[in-house]
């Protein structure tokens, strides 16, 4: 190979490296947050037709009359009236703000489809650690492997503010929903219900936990281990299939390591892989 050539697969390769080390944005543009973004990288002003409001907060405590966990949710909004319905006779009107499944709705449905419209709300907020974290990924956190992974977040919104070309915008959000705020730990009861052509029905009840090993108070990037989240689920009833179980190991970057898989079945008493899940 001629030295040109070694030129220029060097200058190749450094740019390519380059690509992929870019932190995130300066300290200046992550000041921002909480002043004129929210803490979460959104524009905290209202919007100029005062549709959408000013972010002020959002919840941070449970709306009056929540009982607790396991209980249902309260609607923190309840005493909200209806500015305004969407019907068949003022269609036209509200067309340009329509998304085609909404408009299909009123094509299928013309006589009885309507849609109210309620005032709008910025109630989303997050822990301060989750904030305060979010501020520092700002500054630190990159996509690796071309956007299969990233490195140096944790604990927070990986890419608040969105920066670099409109593909790395892209993937950044995709990693930013993928690494958006649940909790800790979380556990909940669901039922699946398959129904036969018969109508007849029988539903499977299945209990979830979730450990968000990405949200982890007292944990780094460096302790992640490349797992996002460890998600286990077994199933409850009926009898026939109460015992099975499912276990995912979901990584983070699947370049490195691709997602890992257990199914326990009851009935052969075996724990298998299962690659394709």
């Amino acid at each position: 190979m001629s030295k040109k050539c070694l030129a220029l697969l060097g200058c190749l390769c450094f740019f390519l490296g380059y690509q992929n080390a870019i932190a995130g944005v300066s300290q200046a543009e992550a000041n921002k947050l909480g002043k004129s973004l929210t803490p979460f990288g959104s524009i905290k002003a209202s919007n100029k037709y005062q549709t959408i409001p000013e972010w002020t907060g959002g919840i941070t405590k449970a709306p009056e009359g929540f009982q607790g966990n396991g209980f249902p949710h309260v609607d923190p909004f309840a005493s909200d009236e209806v500015k305004f319905s969407i019907e068949t006779s003022n269609l036209e009107t509200y067309a340009g703000k329509l998304t085609p499944g909404q408009s299909a709705m009123f094509n299928t449905y013309p006589d009885t489809f309507r849609m109210d419209v309620y005032p709008s709300h910025r109630s989303h907020s997050m822990p301060d650690w989750v904030l305060e974290n979010t501020k520092k990924n700002a500054v630190t956190a990159s996509l690796t492997d071309g956007g299969l992974g990233f490195k140096n977040a944790y604990g927070g919104i990986p890419f608040p503010i969105l920066h670099g070309n409109s593909s790395e915008k892209a993937l950044q959000a995709i990693w930013n929903h993928m690494t958006r705020w649940r909790g800790i730990y979380v556990v909940k009861n669901a039922a699946e219900v398959s129904v036969h052509r018969t109508g007849a029905f029988e539903p499977i009840t299945k209990q979830y936990e979730i450990l968000f090993n990405f949200h982890r108070p007292d944990g780094s990037f460096d302790e992640l281990e490349n797992i996002l989240f460890y998600f286990l689920s077994f199933n409850k009833a009926p009898a026939r299939l109460a015992g099975g179980a499912l276990l995912v190991h979901e990584t983070l970057n699947q370049v490195k390591e691709e997602r890992q898989v257990w199914d326990y079945n009851k009935g052969q008493r075996r724990v298998r892989r299962a690659p394709n899940l």
